[in-house]
């Protein structure tokens, strides 16, 4: 039978003394260095002795499940086995963050925003997670929330404002349509109950635009449309979460970020339309020292982003390595080929600029066309369409061993590049492991894309160059949403990094 915990005046949880002392062992365990996992099933589990025993960062190291059926379900195991192995991995320090502003008085003399005027559709996306431990802490998020509002002019004409709260599964506590005034705002969000759960971050980005910015929902044509992302911990799934990012400022909705705690500042960065947009605070206390700047910068209207060929003017030898396996069937295996050429697309072909070269892998592996067989754009992408499916099993290291073979023909002082995509784990691992090293210590940069739910996490970034250049999607009708980032990254400089040296 379930302990029952008792709370305090603050909704917080008091531990019985046994629950203290497996608290004090999960402690001891930590301090020695070891990372401690802590998973919890079902309506009875203790949260806040989930988030005790668990490693930094919780939304790393705890998580929650309502069932032990969902505890017996591929994405989870997948989930685990990739956390688990990240920590083996050396962190990449993160890029010097946003300075934290210092708490405002009511002696200071900066400037008080001013939003008058300010025509916008604005949607908070709130983290409601088990990290935050507890009611009172939720409500800081929800009063940060609340204080920025009480700066803009609400009206039908003027600003609307929705609200959507995020673990497992997002909630939408107030559409853009249902309120009109200020005051309805403060009182519709004056008690929103904490749900509590892991962080879905991509799961609130997605319902922002499929729900929140509708004209059913309020949403206005011809009118800004503005997300703010609030969280206290990295996300569930960091490659979802940056591709409904990407989709999210594809739609032209301009993101800000708000880190509290333990995320990293990368995702921060990632999630934000621009760097400026992006805010990160010790704890929860401290939200109230960024809320002048943040709603000064959040009521001067965003600049849309223009749209741009990224690839104008580059060089590269590229080989694409597309997976033929069974396990894909014909249909997805055509959304497959539309998806590169829609990423070729963007190239800048010719013989002195991009070159692309084609390896179609199952049981066996085949080098479909090579660097020189096309050199202008509208060949090479009927050529990419033309390809068959040819089923059988997923030999990864058979294609990156073809791909290797065909980079002996780059040309010299040209960057070499290499997307690999794939729906499932490979048949030897070990080997793919191999060939992928081999294929990084020849200076070719690798890309991987997984899509669907068999595929391992873990395997993608080792055949990345950078866990950066590793994309997940969950199946192949959402391979569209990640071309622009797929095809950003692979041949412009900057994001993640400069890809296009000059390499000696």
């Amino acid at each position: 039978m379930a302990v029952q915990a008792q709370v305090d005046n603050d909704n917080n949880i008091l531990l019985p003394a046994a629950q203290k002392w497996t608290l004090s062992e999960a402690q001891k365990a930590k301090d020695a260095g070891i990372f401690v996992f802590a998973i919890g099933i079902g309506s009875a589990v203790n949260l806040t002795e989930l988030n005790i025993m668990a490693s930094e960062p919780k939304s790393n190291f705890m998580i929650h499940v309502p069932s032990f059926q969902q505890l017996n379900t591929q994405a989870l195991k997948n989930l685990v086995a990739y956390r688990a192995c990240e920590v083996n991995d050396k962190p990449t320090p993160p890029p010097t963050p946003p300075p934290t502003l210092a708490p405002t008085t009511a002696g200071n003399q900066q400037e008080q925003p001013d939003c008058t005027g300010m025509v916008a559709d604005v949607i908070f996306l709130v983290d409601e997670s088990g990290s935050l431990g507890s009611q009172k802490n939720f409500n800081k998020e929800i009063g940060f929330v609340r204080n920025v509002i009480r700066d803009m002019d609400i009206g039908p004409k003027k600003t609307q404002v929705g609200l959507i709260v995020f673990a497992d599964t997002p909630r939408t506590i107030l559409q853009l349509n249902d309120t009109r005034t200020n005051d309805e705002i403060q009182k519709a969000l004056k008690s929103v109950n904490w749900g509590q759960g892991n962080t879905f971050t991509d799961r609130a980005l997605q319902k922002m635009m499929q729900e929140g910015f509708t004209k059913s929902s309020g949403a206005r044509d011809g009118v800004p449309r503005i997300g703010v992302v609030i969280t206290d911990g990295n996300s569930t799934y960091p490659h979802f979460t940056e591709v409904r990012a990407d989709e999210a400022k594809a739609k032209n909705i301009h993101l800000f970020a708000i880190g509290i705690g333990t995320p990293y500042i990368n995702e921060l960065i990632t999630i934000a339309s621009k760097k400026e947009n992006v805010y990160k605070v010790d704890d929860l206390t401290a939200l109230d020292g960024i809320k002048r700047q943040f709603s000064k910068n959040i009521c001067t209207k965003p600049q849309q982003d223009q749209p741009k060929d990224v690839c104008p003017g580059k060089q590269a030898d590229v080989v694409i390595v597309s997976d033929a396996s069974t396990s894909i069937g014909q249909m997805d295996f055509n959304k497959q080929l539309n998806f590169i050429s829609d990423v070729v697309d963007k190239f800048d072909i010719g013989p002195d600029n991009v070159r692309v070269a084609m390896v179609t892998f199952s049981t066996n592996a085949k080098l479909e066309f090579s660097f020189t067989s096309f050199t202008d754009k509208k060949n090479l992408k009927e050529a990419i369409l033309k390809r068959a499916w040819t089923t059988g099993l997923t030999f990864t290291d058979k294609a990156l061993g073809v791909m290797i073979e065909e980079m002996k023909k780059a040309r010299q002082n040209v960057p070499k590049i290499c997307i690999v995509i794939t729906d499932g784990w490979s048949r030897r691992p070990l080997e793919t492991e191999k060939q992928a090293a081999a294929a990084k210590a020849k200076n070719i940069k690798m890309f991987s894309i997984g899509v669907g739910p068999y595929i391992v996490p873990d395997e993608l970034d080792k055949i990345a160059s950078d866990p950066s250049m590793s994309f997940m999607v969950e199946d192949y009708s959402a391979l569209g949403k990640i071309q622009n980032s797929v095809a950003a990254r692979t041949c412009s400089s900057g994001k993640p990094k400069d890809l296009f040296p000059v390499l000696s």
